[in-house]
């Protein structure tokens, strides 16, 4: 972690460095709840507008695809499904949206 930074910097950092989001643009709304992942990372959601249409150009070492998802399904409390992943040859149960 970064010194003192607050989520919603990190946040705003970590998008142009992964898929090149114009820092300018995300009108920030606030954060969601903390999840603690499987591995233990304590992730903090934030949660912005950006206004479309995005150009976005995924950093091909982090980032695989882009997608957008409306507000009001990440927001929705049955849109997140339990999905299988296998990570270090270990099957995980991981949350995910349905897109």
């Amino acid at each position: 972690m970064r010194g003192a930074e607050t989520p919603e910097a990190a946040a705003v950092r970590e998008a142009a460095e992964e898929v090149g989001l114009d820092p300018r643009l995300p009108e920030l709304l606030g954060r969601l709840p903390d999840h603690i992942t499987g591995t233990g990372y304590r992730m903090t959601p934030v949660v912005a507008l950006v206004p479309a249409p995005l150009n976005l150009t995924p950093h091909p070492g982090e980032v695989e695809e882009c997608f957008e998802l409306p507000l009001a399904t990440v927001l929705d409390p049955a849109a997140p499904e339990r999905r299988g992943a296998e990570w270090k040859g270990r099957r995980r149960g991981i949350l995910g949206l349905a897109a």
